[in-house]
């Protein structure tokens, strides 16, 4: 009887801690409205204090969804969760708390390579009359995202132009050096044609090594443009 009502329990969990996540979602968004709207744009210590306040209370719910979600969780975990529930509710650290900067700040620097904490992935119900800010956030990471997309793509078009040009480049200085090493031999400077020879024979060695490479590398970045 009791095993029959282990899923009952593990549903009746799913469901406090989704509750639990999606209330952190909207307050941490709240605070990073609230260092945005009223901390920095405060002109007077008045106003900076009452601020101060809002976030202080703010964050005190953060911590307190916090503690649930980690509390359901660790019941969960005593009812032998299946891999997916494991995948989808994971720990939550206390350095995943942090507001973004992009919405608080969104000309900060340093948060070009900042990426979103597990749990604002996690599909659950994102109504509600704080809806207007989660889509905020979303936005702003969004489009934070795929501009680091774009640029991974622009520099992927780069370097493989870069490494195209650079074995150009050396076939180019072989073919030089082999026409110096050629005319030197024909006015019978046996000197100037063994360095000029040598001079070819280096990057000669320099193109196939980089082309050998750079053949790896291609296979490396086709595999990442194809994820």
């Amino acid at each position: 009887m009791a095993e029959d009502l282990i899923p009952l329990e593990m549903s009746l969990h799913e469901g406090q801690a989704n509750d639990a996540l999606h209330n952190l979602r909207i307050y941490l968004c709240n605070k990073a409205i609230l260092f945005r709207t009223s901390v920095r744009q405060a002109k007077s210590q008045a106003l900076k204090t009452r601020a101060w306040s809002q976030v202080t209370s703010v964050q005190q719910a953060v911590s307190l969804h916090a503690s649930i979600y980690t509390k359901t969780r660790k019941q969960m975990m005593k009812l032998e969760p299946g891999q997916d529930q494991l995948q989808k509710y994971k720990p939550l650290l206390r350095e995943q708390l942090k507001i973004s900067t992009a919405v608080g700040d969104p000309n900060a620097r340093g948060q070009r390579n900042e990426s979103l904490a597990w749990f604002w992935s996690v599909e659950v119900d994102l109504g509600g009359p704080d809806q207007s800010w989660n889509e905020e956030f979303y936005r702003v990471h969004w489009l934070r995202a795929k501009a680091l997309r774009d640029r991974w793509r622009e520099e992927m078009l780069l370097v493989k132009l870069e490494m195209d040009w650079t074995c150009k480049f050396f076939l180019w200085k072989t073919t030089q050096w082999g026409e110096h090493m050629q005319e030197s031999l024909e006015k019978r400077l046996p000197g100037h044609g063994c360095y000029a020879g040598r001079q070819s024979q280096m990057y000669s060695l320099l193109a196939q090594d980089a082309q050998a490479a750079f053949q790896d590398l291609q296979n490396v970045l086709i595999e990442a443009g194809d994820e």
